[in-house]
C-alpha cells in the first residue's frame, strides 16, 4: 500500500507527455460557416473524445493495469474464507517411524487429510481485509482519473492553441504585409529629401522598424506542429463568459477528486488496522481422517496392522511478539494522515478553483479590452482609407500611414484571438472538471460573430473598410 506523502491540488497531477506529429506550415483559412448551429454541449463531446485519446496513451494503459492489479487483490481477499485442506502421507523405512518395547508395533506408514478452519480471521479479519482492498480499488481508480484529467488538459490546450494560432498567423501574416509596405514608402519619401511634405521623419522611419520587429517576432513564435488530436468545434460564441460562482467552487471542491482518493486510502488503511486484530493470534478448528500402518516386532515380524479413523480438534497459536500491535498501530497512523490529506485537498481544490476562476475573469476582461481597441483600430483604418480617396481636402494621408495603420488594425486582431484562446482554455479547463457547467451556462450560438478572422464584428471589411 503507498504510504500518504501529502495532498495536491485539483488541477496538478504528473505531467503526462503530449502526442504531437510534426506537419507542414500551411496556412489555414478560417471556416466561414457551419452546416447546423451548435450548442456548448458539443464542446462537452470534444472534451469527452479528448479524454478517450488521453486514456489510450501508454501512460494511462501502464495506470489502468494497476487499477487491475487491485482488483485482483480485492478479488483475492473476497475469495478467501481462510478455509484450508491438507493431505500427507508418510512412509518411514524400515519401520523406523516409532519403535517401543520389544514386541510392540512399528508405525511404519502415516496418512492424513484435514480441513481446518481460522475462525479468528473469518469472524474478526476477514471482513475488514474486504473492505480494505475495495477501498485500494476506488484509490487507485480516483488516481488514473487524475491523470486522465490532467493529460485531457494538456490536450485540450494543445488543441485550442493551435486553433486560435491559425487565425493569429493568418493577422500576423497581412500585419507583416503592411508594415513592409510601409517601410519602402517611408524609405522612398525619405530619399525625397521633404520630411515637411511627406511627414517621413527619422521618429517615423524608427517606430515602423520597431513594429516591423514586434510583428515579426510574433509570428516566429508562433509553433508549426499541430496536435495529432481532434479540433475544437470552432463556434466559441456558445460556451459561457461569466466565471463560476462561489457556490459552484464550493460545490466542485467538495467532489475533489484527489481529496476522495486519499479518503479512499484512509479507508484502506482503517481497515488495514481492523483486520490486524488479536495481534496475529489465530484459532483454528479443524476436522479429517488418519490412517496410520503398523507392523510388529517379534516373531511374527510379517504382521502388519493399520489403524484409522477420524480427528477434530481446535489449535490456538499465539505470537509471542508485538510485531503486528505496531504494523495495526502504524495503518492507524496513516489512515489519520491520509484524512486529514483529504481535508486538505479540499482546501487546495478552493484555493485552485478560485484561481481558475479569476483568470477566467481576466481573460473575458483582456478580451473585451483587446475587441474594443480592435474595433477602434479599424475605426481610424476606415477613416484613413475615406480621408485618402480624397485628397484634395488637404488631409489626405500619406500612403504609408495606411499601412502604418494597416498594420496595427491587423495586430489587434491577433491579439484578441490571442486572448480569445486563453478564455477559451479556461471555460474548458472549468467544463472538464464540471461538464453540465457547459450545458447550463452555454449561451446562444451565433456563428457569424465566431467564424471570421475578425470576429466578433463579422467580416474584417465590415469593421475596417478593407
Amino acid at each position: 500500500m503507498k504510504k500518504v506523502t501529502g495532498s495536491r491540488s485539483l488541477l496538478v497531477a504528473a505531467t503526462l507527455s503530449t502526442v504531437i506529429s510534426a506537419a507542414t506550415a500551411q496556412e489555414v483559412a478560417p471556416q466561414q460557416s457551419m452546416s447546423e448551429p451548435q450548442t456548448a454541449a458539443q464542446w462537452a463531446v470534444f472534451l469527452n473524445k479528448l479524454s478517450e485519446i488521453a486514456k489510450s496513451s501508454p501512460e494511462m494503459v501502464a495506470q489502468s493495469s494497476l487499477v487491475e492489479a487491485e482488483r485482483e487483490l480485492y478479488y483475492a481477499e473476497k475469495g478467501d474464507i481462510g478455509l484450508n485442506l491438507s493431505i500427507s502421507h508418510t512412509r518411514f523405512s524400515d519401520s523406523a517411524g516409532s519403535e517401543l518395547e520389544s514386541g510392540a508395533s512399528a508405525l511404519e506408514a502415516y496418512s492424513d487429510a484435514r480441513v481446518s478452519l481460522d475462525l479468528m480471521r473469518l469472524l474478526a479479519r476477514r471482513g475488514s481485509a474486504v473492505d480494505g482492498a475495495e477501498a485500494r480499488v476506488k484509490s487507485a481508480e480516483y488516481e488514473l482519473e487524475i491523470k486522465a484529467n490532467q493529460a485531457t488538459v494538456n490536450f485540450m490546450e494543445d488543441a485550442v492553441t493551435a486553433w486560435t494560432s491559425r487565425y493569429r498567423r493568418e493577422a500576423l501574416s497581412n500585419a507583416l504585409a503592411g508594415v513592409e509596405n510601409a517601410k519602402r514608402k517611408l524609405k522612398l519619401s525619405e530619399s525625397a529629401a521633404m520630411p515637411e511634405i511627406t511627414k517621413a521623419t527619422p521618429v517615423k522611419v524608427a517606430e515602423a522598424i520597431i513594429l516591423h520587429s514586434e510583428v515579426k517576432n510574433k509570428l516566429d513564435a508562433i509553433s508549426r506542429l499541430i496536435p495529432n488530436i481532434p479540433s475544437p468545434p470552432g463556434d466559441f460564441s456558445v460556451l459561457p463568459l461569466a466565471p463560476p460562482s462561489a457556490g459552484d467552487i464550493d460545490k466542485l471542491a467538495n467532489q475533489d477528486l484527489q481529496a476522495q482518493m486519499l479518503r479512499s486510502e484512509s479507508l484502506a488503511y482503517g481497515e488495514e488496522a481492523q483486520s490486524l486484530r488479536g495481534n496475529g493470534m489465530a484459532l483454528t478448528v479443524f476436522g479429517g481422517y488418519v490412517e496410520q500402518e503398523r507392523s510388529t516386532s517379534g516373531l511374527n515380524s510379517d504382521a502388519a496392522s493399520t489403524d484409522s479413523g477420524p480427528q477434530y480438534g481446535v489449535q490456538l497459536n499465539i505470537p509471542l511478539g508485538s510485531r503486528q500491535y505496531h504494523q495495526r498501530r502504524a495503518a492507524e497512523y496513516q489512515s489519520h494522515a491520509a484524512s486529514l490529506a483529504a481535508n486538505a485537498a479540499i482546501r487546495n481544490s478552493q484555493r485552485a478553483l478560485v484561481k481558475l476562476r479569476d483568470q477566467w475573469a481576466a481573460s473575458v476582461a483582456r478580451l473585451n479590452q483587446s475587441q474594443e481597441f480592435m474595433r477602434q483600430q479599424a475605426t481610424l483604418l476606415s477613416q484613413l482609407k475615406r480621408r485618402a480617396k480624397s485628397p484634395g481636402s488637404g488631409r489626405a494621408p500619406e500612403p504609408w500611414e495606411v499601412d502604418m495603420q494597416e498594420t496595427v488594425f491587423w495586430n489587434a486582431v491577433a491579439d484578441v484571438w490571442e486572448k480569445r484562446g486563453q478564455w477559451i482554455q479556461n471555460a474548458l479547463a472549468w467544463g472538464l472538471l464540471d461538464p453540465e457547467f457547459l450545458r447550463n451556462y452555454g449561451r446562444e450560438a451565433d456563428a457569424e460573430s465566431s467564424y471570421t478572422l475578425c470576429a466578433p464584428y463579422g467580416a474584417c471589411d465590415d469593421i475596417a473598410g478593407l
